[in-house]
C-alpha cells in the first residue's frame, strides 16, 4: 500500500520484524540474520557436513569424502541420494518435536531455512 501524499510504502515483513524481532529459539538471545537463532547457537548446531552421499549417515572425519557407508555398499537403498543438513543430535530432536507436536511454526521455518541453505550450498545437482 502506498500513500499518495507521503510516498510511504507499507512493508508487512519490516513491521513484523519491529514488533516481533528475531529471538533465538534455543537461548533467548537476539536472533542473527533475521532468523530465530543467534550466531552462537547456530555455530553449535550439529551440521551433517561429512556423511554417506547415498543415505546421509554421518561419518567420522577419517572416512574418504566420496565413500559409501558399509550398509549402502552391501545393499544399495532404493534411492540415489539423501541430504540431511543436521545430524539428529541435541538440540535437533527437541526442535523437530517443537515444530511437529507443539505447533511452533517459527521452529519449522528455522529448520526449513537451514535445510534450504544446505541444499543450496551442496555441490550435487538438485533432483
Amino acid at each position: 500500500m502506498q500513500s499518495a501524499s507521503s510516498g510511504f510504502h507499507f512493508q508487512p515483513g519490516r513491521l513484523l520484524a519491529v514488533l516481533f524481532p528475531p529471538t533465538c529459539i534455543l537461548c533467548g538471545a537476539p536472533g542473527a540474520e533475521g532468523r530465530d537463532l543467534c550466531a552462537g547457537c547456530a555455530a553449535e548446531l550439529p551440521f551433517n557436513r561429512h556423511s554417506c552421499p547415498r543415505c546421509a549417515v554421518p561419518f567420522d572425519q577419517s572416512t574418504p569424502v566420496a565413500a559409501l557407508c558399509g550398509a549402502c555398499q552391501r545393499r544399495a537403498p532404493p534411492f540415489e541420494r539423501v541430504f540431511a543438513a543436521l545430524r539428529y543430535e541435541t538440540p535437533v530432536p527437541s526442535l523437530v518435536a517443537d515444530a511437529k507436536f507443539r505447533g511452533r511454526l517459527n521452529t519449522a521455518r528455522l529448520l526449513g531455512d537451514i535445510l534450504a541453505d544446505g541444499v543450496r550450498d551442496q555441490d550435487a545437482p538438485l533432483p
